[in-house]
C-alpha cells in the first residue's frame, strides 16, 4: 500500500529508490522479501550507522504502479527512531519516507523471524548488564468510603529492565503484535489496569439515586470537580495523571466492563489529557482496532512494556523488551540484582 502524493512518477521512483539505496548500505538489519513474504536474502551490515531492522521488499502506489523494491517496515533499535533523520560522527543521514506497508500476508510470514531477531538484540544487551532488575518509586491512589476523600502514597517497587524499541504508529501489524504482548501476556500491566477499572468504578459510585449519573458536564463543573478533596472525580483524575496510559490501554480498561459510569470515565480522561470527548474516543476505538488485527497466544519469550508518551504529536510508539526467562536463569545461580 501507498500513502504518498507524487504526481511525477519519475521524481517518486528516484526518491524511493534513494530510500532503499540508503537503508540496505547503512541499517544494521535488512530483510528482503517477496510478495507473499518468503525472505529472498538476509543481511546485516558490519559497518552499520543506522541502528534499525527494515524490511525491504516489493510495492505498488495507488494507481497500479509498480516498485520492485520498496521501505515497508523499519524497527528502530534503542534511541534510534523509524524512518526518522540520524547524525553519527558528524555525517548526516537523511529520514526515509513512510511510503509503503507490509501486508497482512507479508507480516504474518515473517513475524517470526522479527520477533526473534528482536529477542537475539535483546539478549546480547541485557546479558552485558548486572543488574536485569531496577527500582521504581511509584504512587499508589487509595479511596475511603467513610472519609469520602482519596488519599495518595508513595511507594517503591522492583522492574525487569528491558532493551528499548520503537516502531512507526502507522504499521498496525506490528502495533497489534506489541500491544497483545503488553496487555495479554504482562502479568504486571494486565493487573494494573485491572485494579484502575475497579479502582474508577468504586471511586464513580457516588451516593445513593447516582450522585454522578450524568457525564454531560461543563469544563468548569469537571474542573471544580477535579480539584474537590471530597470527589470520587479527583481521585480518577489523579490516576489517570499518575498512571499515564496510552489508548490501547484505556480500552483495555473498557472493554473489562467494571466501569458502570464509562461515558463520565472518558470525559475525565478527556479533561486530564486536555482532549475533545470525540477525539479522544476516537482515539481509543483506532486502539481496538489495530489490538483486535492480531491475537498472540504466544509471548515468544518477551515481556513487552510500551513507554508513555511525552510528545503528544509523536508519530512513533517506544516500547521495552524484558526477557524474564534471564532473569530467572541469573536468580537460580544467585547472580546479580534480580527479582
Amino acid at each position: 500500500m501507498f500513502t504518498g502524493r507524487y504526481t511525477d512518477i519519475d521524481k517518486m521512483r528516484e526518491k524511493v529508490e534513494g530510500d532503499v539505496k540508503l537503508v540496505s548500505e547503512r541499517a544494521r538489519v535488512v530483510f528482503y522479501i517477496d510478495d507473499e513474504g518468503n525472505v529472498i536474502n538476509l543481511h546485516k551490515n558490519e559497518n552499520w550507522s543506522i541502528n534499525v531492522i527494515a524490511i525491504i521488499g516489493p510495492g505498488e502506489d495507488n494507481r497500479g504502479n509498480l516498485f520492485e523494491k520498496t521501505i515497508l517496515f523499519e524497527l528502530g533499535i534503542g534511541p534510534t527512531r523509524p524512518y526518522h533523520d540520524t547524525r553519527i560522527s558528524g555525517e548526516w543521514l537523511h529520514k526515509r519516507r513512510k511510503w509503503f506497508f507490509l501486508s497482512k500476508r507479508q507480516y504474518l510470514a515473517i513475524r517470526l523471524l522479527i520477533l526473534s531477531l528482536m529477542k537475539e538484540i535483546s539478549m546480547e544487551k541485557l546479558t552485558k548488564r548486572k543488574n536485569l532488575t531496577w527500582t521504581i518509586r511509584n504512587q499508589t491512589i487509595f479511596m475511603s468510603r467513610s472519609r469520602k476523600r482519596s488519599s495518595i502514597r508513595n511507594g517503591k517497587n522492583d522492574s525487569l529492565t528491558g532493551v528499548r524499541f520503537s516502531v512507526s504508529k502507522e504499521d498496525d501489524y506490528f502495533l497489534s503484535e506489541i500491544y497483545n504482548l503488553e496487555l495479554l501476556h504482562n502479568p504486571v500491566i494486565s493487573s494494573k489496569l485491572d485494579g484502575m477499572a475497579r479502582f474508577v468504578d468504586l471511586s464513580l459510585q457516588g451516593r445513593k439515586n447516582g450522585k454522578y449519573s450524568a457525564w454531560n458536564y461543563s469544563p468548569k463543573e469537571m474542573e471544580k470537580m477535579a480539584k474537590s478533596e471530597s470527589s470520587g472525580v479527583k481521585a480518577v483524575a489523579d490516576s489517570i495523571k499518575i498512571n499515564n496510559l496510552l489508548a490501547h490501554h484505556y480500552w483495555h480498561i473498557i472493554s473489562l466492563n467494571k466501569i458502570k459510569k464509562e461515558e463520565l470515565f472518558l470525559q475525565i480522561v478527556g479533561y486530564v489529557l486536555d482532549i475533545g470527548n470525540k477525539e479522544l474516543k476516537s482515539k481509543i476505538n483506532l486502539a481496538g482496532k489495530t489490538l483486535r488485527l492480531l491475537l498472540t497466544e504466544n509471548n515468544f519469550g518477551l515481556m513487552v512494556r510500551t513507554i508513555p508518551e511525552r510528545k503528544k504529536k509523536r508519530d512513533v510508539v517506544v516500547f521495552e523488551v524484558a526477557i524474564p526467562e534471564l532473569v530467572e536463569e541469573r536468580r537460580r545461580n544467585g547472580q546479580g540484582n534480580c527479582i
